[in-house]
């Protein structure tokens, strides 16, 4: 009499599901322009959004950590975009 087997191993199929969503982080140092930051973001989105200011920074040293998640990300384009709205002045 021949085993039953309970181990199910399904051939690979050629047609993988694929997503197209992606993330791209960025750390900068310094501050960003709040005012220009939230015009960008809700240009750049084309829906809501919200963020809030943090407690003050005091003596630490300023930093933003961003990322995005979504499909057609540009790394480079969003890196350049985000780079002109930072304070120019880091004399706080």
């Amino acid at each position: 009499m021949g085993k039953k087997s309970f181990i199910h191993n399904p051939e690979k199929s050629e047609a993988l599901i694929q997503h197209d969503i992606s993330s791209v982080g960025f750390t900068f140092k310094g501050s960003f322009d709040v005012n220009k930051f939230g015009l960008w973001m809700q240009n750049y989105l084309y829906s809501s959004f919200m963020f809030e200011m943090g407690k003050p920074w005091g003596d630490e040293e300023r930093y933003s950590k961003l990322v995005f998640i979504g499909k057609q990300l540009s790394g480079k384009e969003l890196e350049a975009n985000l780079l002109q709205l930072m304070v120019k002045d880091n004399n706080f």
